[in-house]
């Protein structure tokens, strides 16, 4: 209506199909654990244990949390340098700005006397050919820093300084350098290691792991959810970890968390009791649903495509739900959701 002239109201009729959730992103996990090593004197008895149960709980994520999870797992013989490299690689060329990557290294590290550089020491580690038998850390940042999306380094190393005669004085391996000269690039990796300069990384048969990946495990289950059946971020893992580890070694040993400023709280895990739940509630009711013989488009000869159809979408809208109700306290968690 104007000064001039007045009209019928215009009426316009929306339909609201419900709620389209967007792809989640894709989880990429290397976990790589040396037991055994070419030198006898190197072995460890968990590190390889670790690498496996540390994916096994990542895989459970998948087509909840994450649209898909890949795993790659090196332990023992198959843990060479080369091959390490091989999958670090991999791991760049898979990841897109939406996905999240999880790198864990568990076994021997040393800093070089010389250098300080921090050495992660492969299967096939050799003093002397230090740079072709063991992963530097300017290897780790050069593929990390360059990796596209969220990255989470996990390192359980501990030190061979005993082991190697010619190395007995170089002490316990000190990662806090280069993890600080990682953060401070605008490289979005998060960097949890098993203990402070110092410190060695323990592991015991009381456990079947090393401390650092017993908490580890049990955080991503749900010990570190905040609230029962919530959403395990990063943050909460770290408190988690850190006061279980400590708990486990009587304080002898105490992890460290660096995470660079640009890089917010984000969820990580779900545990297995929310993922059944939301299982349960994703699908849809059949409550009253009439007989297959009296459904029209069955007789139109659509009946596979159709149904297709709808039952995704009464899927897709109750996962979408059911998703926002699990994460409505974590604000961060518009990363996941649609724009």
């Amino acid at each position: 209506m104007t000064a001039q002239a007045e009209s019928e109201p215009a009426v316009v009729r929306l339909r609201w199909a419900g709620e389209i959730f967007y792809a989640l992103p894709n989880l990429y996990v290397l976990a790589v654990g040396v037991s055994v090593y070419q030198r006898p004197e190197l072995a460890l008895k968990y590190p390889a244990k670790d690498a496996q149960d540390l994916a096994r709980v990542f895989q459970h994520q998948a087509g909840h949390l994450y649209s898909h999870v890949v795993t790659e797992v090196l332990t023992d013989e198959g843990a060479t340098y080369l091959e390490i490299l091989r999958k670090l690689e991999w791991l760049q060329r898979q990841m897109s700005a939406r996905d999240v990557a999880v790198v864990f290294l568990a076994g021997h590290g040393f800093n070089d006397s010389g250098s300080g550089e921090y050495y992660f020491l492969a299967h096939d580690a050799d003093p002397a050919n230090t740079h072709t038998t063991m992963v530097s850390q300017h290897e780790l940042q050069s593929t990390l820093r360059h990796t596209a999306g969220k990255v989470l380094l996990f390192l359980d190393t501990c030190h061979s300084g005993n082991v190697f005669p010619e190395w007995r004085t170089r002490g316990i391996a000190d990662v806090r350098p280069w993890i600080l000269e990682m953060i401070s690039s605008d490289s979005g990796v998060i960097v949890f290691s098993a203990a402070t300069s110092g410190q060695a990384s323990q592991e015991s048969d009381g456990w079947n792991n090393g401390a650092f990946t017993k908490a580890l495990v049990e955080g991503l289950q749900g010990q570190a959810a905040y609230y029962a059946n919530r959403p395990v971020t990063v943050n909460m893992l770290e408190v988690y970890v850190s006061e279980r580890v400590k708990q486990l070694t009587a304080g002898s040993q105490t992890p460290t968390v660096a995470k660079p400023a640009s890089v917010p709280d984000f969820p990580l895990a779900l545990p297995l009791s929310a993922v059944q739940t939301l299982g349960s509630s994703a699908a849809p009711s059949r409550a009253g649903s009439p007989p297959l013989y009296k459904r029209w488009w069955l007789w139109a000869g659509v009946a596979v495509i159709v149904g297709s159809v709808v039952v995704g979408a009464a899927v897709g809208a109750s996962r979408a739900a059911a998703l926002r109700n699990l994460f409505a306290d974590v604000p961060v968690i518009y990363d996941l959701m649609p724009k």
